[in-house]
């Protein structure tokens, strides 16, 4: 999707930033919506298309937290209301938010070094330490994974469709199903406002620390939920490698800010389990009947890394045991 200088223009007006210097740039297509970057005669912006699914009082909960982060000393692009007031700002058919661009070096790869290790465990104890109250429940998508009939009828159309993952998708089958029973567990208390996808992917290693990007998954979850989560994505490596020094690196370095050791139990990897099988669910049926050719392209992608490497029962207890 491309948009011309006039779209540019209106969207500088609608928030604020200045005369539009020229058209916007796309950037990356995420989870959430399309990002691009604004010029203008004020200064960078990072843009945001959001997808139907990113909701208006989401944003406002993502701002909320991420001001709290910030006057904590949390290094972030800081977000931007218009004029208004209002985070998102609909301008035709689309939903948009900005926040302030920032030149920052690549996403850390895994396994990551010790130093860096530790810098992602002391940055979840700060914001865990803000203690801030979510304004709802722990999301579904921590507490709620698809049924196994769900999977059943994704592999038929896989292979219906002769889809060439469809073999990766049946050989993967047993370990969604021991990873439906380690995400089957109820919320522990208490609950807090956290970041909810606190990956490598949104975190960049800066001069002044970690700056950490893309909110827009901030809800409700247990801490010990969250630091498990954590652990999956800074300590799993794409080929299924647990990074045990890693682990228990990020583990003391959160223990040591907090004063709470880590629940040592598979239950703790509860939302990281539920949140794999649902986006894996997900990725699936998109590649399979996506809205267009980007969303097919963007599922297909996903579906072939996550089953090559699917997250397993197996590798949650070893990451466990290195705590």
């Amino acid at each position: 999707m491309s948009l011309s200088i006039p779209d540019a223009a209106e969207l500088a007006a609608r928030f604020g930033l200045g005369s539009a210097s020229g058209p916007m740039i796309p950037i990356a297509r995420g989870v959430m919506g399309r990002v691009w970057r604004l010029e203008t005669d004020a200064g960078r912006w990072a843009v945001k298309a959001l997808f139907d699914w990113a909701s208006d009082a989401g944003a406002e909960t993502d701002v909320a937290l991420q001001q709290a982060a910030a006057n904590a000393g949390v290094l972030l692009p800081p977000p931007v209301r218009s004029p208004a007031g209002r985070v998102v700002e609909r301008i035709g058919e689309r939903r948009w938010r900005v926040h302030q661009w920032m030149d920052l070096p690549p996403p850390p790869v895994v396994p990551v070094d010790g130093a860096l290790a530790a810098s992602a465990g002391a940055l979840l104890a700060a914001l865990h330490g803000l203690a801030l109250a979510p304004p709802g429940g722990t999301s579904p998508w921590f507490t709620r994974q698809p049924p196994q009939g769900r999977w059943r009828e994704l592999h038929a159309r896989a292979v219906a469709a002769g889809a060439p993952w469809a073999t990766a998708l049946e050989a993967a089958m047993p370990a969604v199903a021991e990873l439906g029973a380690v995400a089957a567990q109820a919320p522990p208390e208490p609950v807090l406002l956290c970041h909810c996808d606190l990956h490598p992917d949104n975190v960049r290693p800066a001069r002044e620390g970690l700056a950490v990007l893309d909110w827009d998954h901030a809800g409700a979850l247990p801490p010990s939920w969250e630091l498990g989560y954590v652990l999956v994505a800074w300590c799993v490596a794409p080929d299924g490698g647990v990074d045990a020094d890693g682990a228990r690196t990020l583990a003391a370095a959160y223990r040591e800010r907090t004063g709470t050791a880590p629940d040592r139990g598979l239950a703790m990897f509860a939302a990281a389990a539920s949140a794999w099988l649902n986006f894996a669910a997900g990725q699936v049926a998109g590649a399979l009947g996506g809205a267009d050719d980007e969303q097919r392209a963007f599922a297909l992608g996903n579906v072939t890394a996550m089953l090559a490497h699917p997250l397993t029962r197996e590798t949650l207890t070893l990451l466990r045991e290195a705590l």
